[in-house]
């Protein structure tokens, strides 16, 4: 009945060859070998990361405070030319996230920031946004600071995103990229890296060039790992502890000094660590374990810190609204991503806002869709550290269709999947009636019951697209799926 011809199209396969699993194991043995005793790496890690940061915080100093008659050095000079290379490569690879308003909001909460911290020598304030669906930010050596449509998304208001800011700022002006570089000299550390790195672009997601999206963390690691390994490990992984409390005590004081509730940013870590996901790479940002001496380290100073005279400011237009087209951008990078209950949660968000918008109650049937066989909320099971230990070999292991297929395989698999298709045609209805003649609609629909077998609906569905949509990207993509159902209703006997 031709199956295989009309199956639903996932993200290409990524198989795992023995070499690469043999390495990943090999690479997870490094943490016990090379951890010192102040290192917070997580024994929960994925290999990439205890590959990177176990090596980097086993060789750090207890060095502390701000650089004293600082001057570069020749290997300084090419830390920051690295850092200028992946400032160009992040452009021309178009993984920049093109928001001018929200570019200028950046700048705008970050301008008092960068007037009290100063700008040092070799240092141009930059803030951009990349398009990558997992929560990170970091500072480059020369100044920029890149934010991912993944944090945007989770954070809730100016004073949380001041105080993000704030952190990485702090990290430019102390030169702690520098610092770090300075206090070690292991030569393994890069052949490590390196390793780590090929590792990482071996098992990240290909980009979905169709709908804008990005690689992600394939592509980041590829191109930061690629300049410099110093600067890899210091943006995804962050820096010794010392020089981490240095950021968070500068944040809580210039979050007070603006008029901000200085208790946002430990609010903010805690949003952080509240995830939905298991994350293959575990950064600064989501790593449990380092979020949560963040958390207690940042609450016990700002709760010594008296609350704002003045109003917290507050942007017009606030927050939210100013993030939204990220947080959209993020919904299908997320599902793209096989991060399918932060897409239905960022989903969810945009429609609690704005219930009569079309466009947003149809990312929501999208992220149910693609929910498929899995439920909305992670298990007991699945929060627990070896759930999530077996959940990230897992992606690392199985392509999404094989992912599916074995969810499937369970009773509860199948009840999930029912529900969430369930939902999803309810939510597609919705935007048919609230606007007959949004073209995605009929697409997601025509997907949706080719899943169910249904595929006259879906016929007609697709055709309905192609109608509103002629020009449209995808043409050429449902079209053969359109003559792949003909195809096998004449092979099942149907007229």
């Amino acid at each position: 009945m031709g199956t295989e011809a009309i199956s639903r199209e996932g993200i290409p396969a990524r198989g795992r060859t023995e070499v690469e699993l043999e390495l990943a194991y090999s690479l997870s043995t490094m943490q016990q070998r090379e951890r010192s005793k102040t290192a917070m790496c997580s024994r929960s890690y994925s290999a990439v990361v205890v590959a990177v940061f176990a090596l980097l915080s086993s060789a750090v100093s207890g060095q502390v405070g701000p650089p004293k008659d600082f001057k570069f050095t020749q290997a300084d000079e090419k830390l920051f030319n690295e850092a200028e290379a992946i400032d160009r490569q992040f452009e021309k690879r178009g993984l920049l996230f093109n928001d001018p308003a929200l570019d200028a909001h950046l700048e705008e909460v970050a301008k008092p920031i960068v007037a009290s911290a100063g700008t040092p020598d070799r240092v141009r304030w930059i803030f951009r946004i990349l398009r990558d669906p997992s929560v990170n930010a970091f500072a480059m050596p020369n100044g920029s600071i890149y934010v991912h449509t993944g944090l945007l998304a989770l954070l809730e208001s100016d004073a949380q995103l001041a105080g993000i800011l704030a952190r990485e700022i702090a990290h430019g002006t102390n030169r702690d990229a520098y610092r770090q570089f300075r206090a070690y000299r292991n030569k393994a550390f890069g052949r490590n890296v390196a390793e780590a790195t090929a590792l990482a672009g071996s098992v990240f997601p290909a980009p979905n060039l169709a709908l804008g999206t990005g690689t992600y963390w394939g592509a980041l690691i590829e191109v930061v790992g690629g300049a410099s390994e110093v600067a890899m490990a210091t943006s995804l992984f962050g820096y010794s502890g010392e020089l981490e409390r240095e950021a968070d005590t500068f944040a809580v004081n210039q979050m007070t000094a603006e008029g901000y509730d200085p208790m946002e940013l430990p609010k903010a870590l805690r949003l952080l660590d509240e995830k939905l996901e298991v994350e293959l790479v575990t950064t600064f940002y989501s790593d449990h374990q380092k979020l949560a001496q963040r958390i207690a380290y940042t609450t016990s100073i700002a709760k010594g810190k008296q609350s704002p005279s003045a109003p917290t400011p507050i942007s017009d237009p606030p927050y939210a609204a100013i993030v939204e087209r990220a947080v959209r951008y993020n919904i299908q990078a997320d599902i793209d991503s096989r991060r399918f209950r932060m897409a239905v949660a960022h989903a969810q968000h945009l429609v609690d806002l704005h219930p009569a918008d079309p466009e947003d109650t149809f990312l929501l049937a999208e992220a149910y869709r693609a929910l498929g066989p899995r439920t909305a909320e992670p298990s007991d099971k699945n929060l627990t550290r070896r759930g999530k230990a077996h959940a990230r070999m897992e992606l690392m292991r199985r392509t999404p269709e094989e992912e599916e297929n074995e969810l499937l395989s369970r009773p509860d698999g199948r009840r999930s999947r029912q529900a969430n298709q369930e939902k999803a045609e309810e939510l597609y209805v919705k935007v048919q009636a609230m606007n007959t003649s949004y073209a995605n609609v009929y697409r997601g629909l025509g997907l949706l019951y080719e899943d169910q077998g249904k595929w006259k609906e879906a016929q007609a569905a697709y055709g309905k697209y192609l109608e509103l949509a002629p020009d449209a990207s995808e043409g050429l993509r449902i079209r053969r799926r359109l003559d792949a159902l003909d195809k096998a209703l004449k092979e099942s006997g149907h007229p």
